[in-house]
């Protein structure tokens, strides 16, 4: 009995600590309330959040994706037409986010951004074009690596008189990149 108590009490206490996590919010800034970037610790046993860093100085990082081998986050930085797409390098265990570099968006108002072990790719709302980057061995981005500019509207007009791409997504399998357009209502593939 002692043995299987004290095996009990150790799978639970792994099954516990596993239960933390790394939250990273991204926020506008522009109202001078937020800071930038804030990575926490969440226990998704109890819910309980604890502040662990901040990255200050991101203008209005309002989207935030995580590398696939975790060791870099990207944010769009959402400023009208002049929009740009930050890369940092993360440290998951003390919440570390450190600035990498940032390239023009080649579109107004990313609103996401996501990536394989290769490229960066971010949607630009207002101007329904999708950026395609590099991204090299450190996590940080290359130049542009081509622009895809979506045209057309749907049959909204007070909303869908251009496009207005919304999200990029690779599909589980990796072979395909999706993109939905809201001003188009359309996906493409």
């Amino acid at each position: 009995m002692k043995r299987f108590t004290f095996l009990a009490a150790m799978l639970l206490g792994t099954q516990l600590q596993a239960q933390n996590y790394n939250l990273l919010i991204g926020t506008y800034t522009n109202s001078g309330k937020s800071e930038g970037i804030y990575v926490y610790n969440f226990n998704a046993v109890t819910g309980a959040l604890k502040a662990k860093s901040v990255a200050k100085g991101v203008s209005n990082p309002s989207f935030l994706s995580i590398a696939p081998n975790k060791k870099s986050v990207y944010a769009v930085n959402e400023s009208g037409a002049a929009s740009t797409t930050s890369s940092f390098a993360f440290d998951a265990a003390s919440g570390k986010l450190s600035f990498l570099n940032k390239k023009e968006s080649e579109g107004a108002d990313p609103c996401y951004v996501t990536s394989d072990a290769a490229h960066v790719i971010v949607a630009n709302y207002s101007s329904g074009s999708i950026v395609v980057y590099g991204r090299l061995s450190d996590g940080s981005l290359t130049a542009p690596k081509q622009v895809i500019q979506h045209t057309g509207k749907s049959i909204d007009p007070t909303r869908q008189t251009s496009a207005h791409a919304h999200m990029v997504q690779f599909t589980p399998d990796k072979k395909y990149l999706i993109c939905t357009d809201l001003g188009e209502d359309l996906l493409y593939v």
